[in-house]
């Protein structure tokens, strides 16, 4: 009987270590070892989040889905890969468009959402993130690119390029950007800017020396990391986030780095999706929510996604 038993492992000794090896991965992956929430912890499968039980926000994390619609804006002749959305002013929005040999630089009129004007980048640049700051007197845009770690400084009305700024270090690349004017010790106001990688940390950035200042890692109450933070938008004074592959917003407490509210959007990818299929338009898994921009001075906030033909308006009750 033993002698069988080892003539079968000689023979089969292959297929047994590769099933093996596929045991081992499977532990790996339903460890905290590499956890992600269970609406991202698959970019095969992208979850309903209201059909799931995320173990991130069970009993210890606010999870809001009532959000009214204010308006809908439909994006029907072209549609863009967004990666960045922010108001330059309350008629203007810009937009900061990714993919190598798509990304540019655009203005929206936010009564419509149709582009004012465009400005293409290099092929060599990937846009991302991006936010608009006012220098002394001139208004420009930082807009972020993916592997390059440049920033790239757009004059904010004629779209010309100023400059480019390397990212410093320990960031690996750019995905999401948003200005913060704080105090220093002295009481003396200072431009920071806060900058995701993909990773679960935010860089905090002096924006004149344009060196890392601080690293908020961020997780959740049950101390996990939350990965792939993409696109930033400070609302009252609170840090929301995009989340790669996750069609809900979170809300980020930038002292702990602790998320203590996540607003449910999916059904936003729903609606977007169903415009797609009516316009004929291709989707794929990945066209997941990127894109926050909040107008303080009408209280309007607008979100959008990758290739979605529609853009919202929306009211929630919490800001």
């Amino acid at each position: 009987m033993a002698q069988k038993f080892l003539i079968l492992l000689r023979k089969h000794k292959n297929k047994l270590f590769f099933i093996g090896l596929g045991l081992f991965i499977a532990f790996v992956i339903n460890s905290e070892f590499l956890y992600l929430p269970e609406e991202l912890s698959t970019k095969s499968q992208i979850k309903n989040s209201s059909q799931t039980k995320d173990p991130i926000t069970t009993n210890t994390i606010k999870r809001i889905q009532n959000f009214t619609i204010i308006n809908t804006y439909v994006r029907e002749d072209k549609l863009f890969y967004t990666q960045g959305l922010t108001f330059k002013d309350s008629d203007t929005i810009v937009e900061s468009v990714g993919l190598y040999g798509e990304s540019a630089i655009q203005l929206l009129d936010s009564k419509n959402m149709k582009v004012i004007k465009n400005q293409m980048m290099d092929t060599k640049y990937f846009g991302e993130g991006c936010d608009v700051v006012i220098n002394d007197t001139q208004e420009e845009i930082y807009q972020l690119t993916w592997r390059e770690r440049k920033i790239l400084v757009w004059d904010a009305n004629d779209l010309t390029l100023k400059k480019e700024i390397d990212l410093p270090h320990p960031i690996a690349e750019g995905w999401g950007l948003v200005k913060r004017i704080e105090k220093d010790e002295d009481e003396k106001e200072i431009l920071n800017f806060y900058i995701t990688d993909g990773s679960n940390k935010i860089y905090v950035v002096d924006g004149k020396i344009w060196k890392v200042k601080k690293i908020i890692e961020v997780k959740t109450i049950q101390n996990r990391p939350l990965y792939y933070l993409n696109e930033l938008e400070f609302i009252h004074g609170k840090l929301w986030a995009n989340v790669y592959y996750s069609n809900s917003l979170f809300l980020i407490n930038i002292e702990t780095g602790i998320v203590d509210t996540i607003l449910d959007l999916s059904s936003l990818e729903k609606l977007a999706r169903n415009k797609a299929n009516e316009l004929n338009k291709k989707w794929q898994k990945d066209y997941v929510m990127n894109g926050i921009a909040y107008d303080f001075i009408n209280d309007r906030l607008i979100v959008t996604g990758k290739y979605w033909p529609l853009i919202w308006e929306i009211k929630v009750g919490i800001l």
